[in-house]
């Protein structure tokens, strides 16, 4: 029971204040996502629940009374903020990785060809002499 009254009461917040055109650039930035990175956002839900779990079970062995539901939801949306920051940083910053080694793949691949096309004319050049 705490379970389903906590999860309803912090999602209507969040529901309320969203409007149409951040949900839409929310939905297209999930969209954009690679696989890999839909794993890393699936384990960070997974972290999510399990820290959700911890406070509505676990958390009265270290405080002296049960916490309310506010108190779990003030708890998790803190949480939630902290991860979703490291996330979003996480997720940007492998995405600028992965689009400096395609550069530097094409950058490669460029100075290859140069190269082979400087010595072919190099031995054409020879080959006159």
């Amino acid at each position: 029971m705490p379970n389903e009254t906590t999860h309803s009461t912090s999602l209507d917040p969040f529901k309320s204040t969203m409007n149409q055109k951040d949900l839409e650039d929310w939905q297209k930035y999930q969209i954009s996502l690679s696989l890999s990175e839909h794993s890393m956002r699936s384990a960070a839900m997974l972290n999510y629940r399990l820290t959700m779990d911890f406070l509505q079970n676990s958390a009265s062995k270290y405080h002296p009374e049960n916490l309310t539901v506010d108190e779990v939801s003030n708890h998790l949306r803190m949480i939630t903020s902290i991860v979703s920051q490291i996330e979003h940083f996480s997720f940007e910053s492998w995405r600028e990785a992965r689009k400096a080694k395609e550069r530097s793949t094409v950058l490669v691949i460029t100075a290859l060809t140069i190269m082979f096309l400087n010595f072919v004319s190099l031995i054409f050049l020879v080959s006159k002499f």
